[in-house]
């Protein structure tokens, strides 16, 4: 031992420096390595520490807690716009593990405006497991979570549960709404339509058919093969059925109604609607009585089987026809 201030453990190498500077340890090259200050804050890097511990280094991760030397570790760093890293390094090192002793183990995501700056589980953005349960939250009443790539939004959740797709949701297989079980396609519970749904166009040979709703209320269906359908209409539920008679001609007809006709004092006309809006409806006639006719007739230089201008259900009783609408004429079906 040489000097006072300084004190050997086994060699030259091994030493350091005490008390030649107050609260300063330095290594044998006199530089300082440590430094604590009157408030008890130990500095390695700085003679300023802000902190009981703080490490400065501009340039290398400052902290590394070592398993194997140069082989096993994790490095902590901050960088100079203030974000942070960890660094893993290892033969097997792709995961960072985060436990408690308790049943739930997480992690909380915090700023400044989110409100707590403690922690506490109940503000913030949370990703944590309960047992066996996983929970992603963001424990406020107005936030939402957003997933999406390339910094564009591809779904977003918000506080009262609604979702929203950006762009489609594709499913491989079979996809259930409401149903545990994916062994069928399956809706179990309530599928609303808040707006309209214009009728898309129709889906490939061999693509199957396209289900919506439009501002009248009711589903309709397309497909390759099929035109714009109602599925009220056509005998499928909630037709209406009225009565009309010879005092009560002409009659404009409606859509989606079975008229039957009594033409006992004369011939009955009932006149149909036009073509354009009507795509996939259906109006039923059924003519009961014998003597008169029931004349059917389009709206304007409209058609009904591509040529007829009328038909007529001669004085026979009991005779009916059904005529179908896809939008451009009118069929007899």
């Amino acid at each position: 031992m040489t000097d006072a201030n300084e004190v050997e453990f086994g060699n030259q190498a091994s030493k350091v420096r005490l008390q030649d500077e107050v609260g300063k340890i330095k290594n044998r090259q006199g530089e300082a390595c440590i430094e604590v200050i009157d408030n008890q804050n130990v500095g390695m890097g700085t003679d300023s520490p802000d902190r009981k511990l703080e490490i400065l280094d501009a340039s290398n991760p400052q902290l590394r807690l070592t398993h194997t030397d140069n082989t096993e570790h994790v490095e902590f760093q901050a960088l100079a716009d203030g974000n942070g890293v960890i660094q893993m390094t290892g033969t097997a090192a792709n995961t960072l593990h985060i436990r408690s002793d308790g049943i739930n183990s997480g992690i909380q995501l915090q700023n400044t405006s989110t409100g707590t700056s403690d922690g506490y589980a109940y503000d913030g953005f949370q990703i944590s497991a309960s047992q066996k349960v996983g929970y992603i939250w963001f424990r406020n009443a107005t936030s939402q979570i957003k997933i999406g790539t390339a910094n564009t939004e591809a779904i977003s959740i918000d506080a009262t549960q609604n979702t929203t797709a950006v762009a489609n949701l594709t499913a491989n297989g079979n996809a259930t709404l409401g149903d545990a079980s994916d062994d069928t396609h399956t809706l179990n519970g309530t599928l609303q339509f808040a707006q309209e749904v214009v009728a898309p166009s129709a889906p490939g040979s061999g693509d199957g058919g396209i289900f919506y709703v439009k501002t009248d209320g009711i589903p309709y269906y397309i497909s390759n093969s099929t035109a714009e359908t109602s599925l009220v209409g056509g005998g499928g539920g909630g037709l209406t059925v009225t009565a009309v008679a010879t005092g009560d001609s002409p009659v404009t007809g409606a859509v989606d109604t079975v008229y039957i006709v009594n033409s006992s004092g004369g011939n009955v006309e009932i006149d149909l609607p036009a073509v354009s809006g009507n795509s996939g409806k259906t109006i039923d006639v059924l003519h009961k009585t014998t003597g008169n006719d029931c004349i059917i007739d389009p709206n304007a230089s409209e058609t009904i089987n591509g040529s007829s201008t009328s038909i007529t259900l001669a004085g026979v009783a009991y005779q009916n026809v059904t005529l179908i609408c896809d939008g451009t004429e009118w069929y007899i079906r």
